[in-house]
């Protein structure tokens, strides 16, 4: 399951952020089966901040990934179905992802009222629709903005997220797919 910002807490009561170098202890390793790189966070200990890193020393260790598709597809969700035939090694639920140009959509949702963030780009020659935006520091930015399509938005990077807990749909578990928007420097 997701990290909470509980589980995210120093212990002089600070929440880490975007970009804190941080020591995490463990209790082991726990993958599931979108998600194969999860740890078992060891809540008995908060968080320990070493520092804070830049998006350019992210790129130095990581560079942005340039697969045919993100996430196997096309799409804003993944089933189960298009998981299993993924070999094990090959399965991943994280993936840091340079879109160029890109636009986002900001709606309200009919049923609950809350606003809520797409973004929308070419990656690979195929668009992407409402992928979740869910950077809390980009939504608190544009929550003043009204309804619509928010354009001329900076060049960044996003980190694209498979959601663990699945959806049912038509007999399918869907797996939604959410980014969180970083900025370049």
């Amino acid at each position: 399951h997701a990290v909470t910002e509980a589980d995210m807490t120093y212990s002089d009561g600070r929440v880490a952020k975007v970009f804190d170098v941080v020591r995490v202890k463990c209790l082991e390793h726990r993958p599931t089966f979108c998600q194969p790189e999860n740890f078992l966070l060891d809540r008995r200990y908060h968080w320990e901040w070493i520092g804070t890193s830049t998006m350019r020393q992210v790129l130095q260790i990581h560079k942005p990934e340039r697969n045919a598709a993100i996430f196997y597809n096309t799409s804003y969700k993944v089933s189960d179905s298009d998981l299993e035939k993924i070999a094990d090694k090959d399965r991943h639920s994280l993936t840091l992802v340079d879109p160029g140009k890109f636009i986002v959509v900001k709606e309200e949702n009919p049923w609950s009222h809350k606003l809520q963030y797409f973004s929308k780009f070419i990656y690979c020659g195929n668009t992407y629709n409402f992928m979740r935006i869910t950077d809390p520091v980009f939504k608190a930015a544009h929550d003043g903005n009204p309804l619509g399509q928010i354009n001329n938005l900076p060049d960044s990077y996003f980190v694209v997220s498979l959601a663990n807990n699945p959806i049912e749909e038509h007999g399918e578990n869907m797996h939604y797919n959410t980014t969180v928007r970083l900025r370049i420097e």
